[in-house]
């Protein structure tokens, strides 16, 4: 998943409701304010070790995003994909304590709606680029079927989006520090959601 600074790299939709392109490391200080730590380069390996609520066989089959190796982790708090062969198929992996600790996702059918937020990086979309994704359970409870679910940008790029600042209107002035706190709530939603589908066993 790479970030690109050049805003006609989004789709038509996202750049026609947004004009700036907010691109800045996820560690260091920024403006005075500490800002969370980015994640460290994970191999393919690594991100396969790091899924909590999958069996082996499972894991085996997860297909890497094609440009793994493009990966800006300098610029990422938390690494997601949608599997290229499986569908329906998505993955976060956040860093804790500095371990890799990961997910898998299922999306449900595309929603009709006309627009959705995603519960994540709290951007609004159209109704096709927002998706009802569901994770098993971690432990016992998820080998009982017990799964945890919310909505979240189809594509899972939420990490992109969230960098995405909304127009101002005429006159308007941009919140100080209005990135970082996008930024950080992003980060605290997330790894809240991980929480609530490992639970203990993460």
């Amino acid at each position: 998943m790479r970030i690109d600074a050049n805003p006609t790299a989004v789709s038509a939709p996202q750049a026609a409701r947004r004009d700036e392109f907010i691109l800045r490391p996820a560690t260091g200080i920024v403006d005075g304010v500490p800002r969370l730590e980015a994640m460290h380069a994970l191999t393919e390996d690594q991100l396969r070790a790091s899924f909590r609520n999958a069996e082996p066989d499972e894991v085996a089959e997860i297909a890497m995003p094609h440009d793994l190796l493009l990966a800006e982790w300098d610029y990422l708090d938390f690494f997601a994909w949608r599997d290229p062969i499986a569908a329906r198929s998505g993955y976060i992996v956040i860093e804790q304590d500095g371990e890799a600790v990961g997910i898998v996702l299922r999306a449900a059918d595309p929603s009709r709606v006309r627009s959705g937020m995603c519960n994540l990086c709290h951007t609004m979309q159209p109704g096709n680029q927002v998706a009802l994704f569901a994770a098993r359970r971690g432990g016992p409870e998820g080998r009982k079927g017990s799964v945890v679910g919310t909505y979240i940008c189809a594509d899972l790029s939420c990490h992109e989006s969230v960098r995405l600042a909304p127009p101002l209107a005429p006159n308007e002035i941009r919140a100080e520090r209005l990135a970082d706190r996008r930024l950080d709530g992003t980060h605290r939603r997330v790894h809240a959601f991980v929480a609530s589908v490992l639970g203990d066993s993460a």
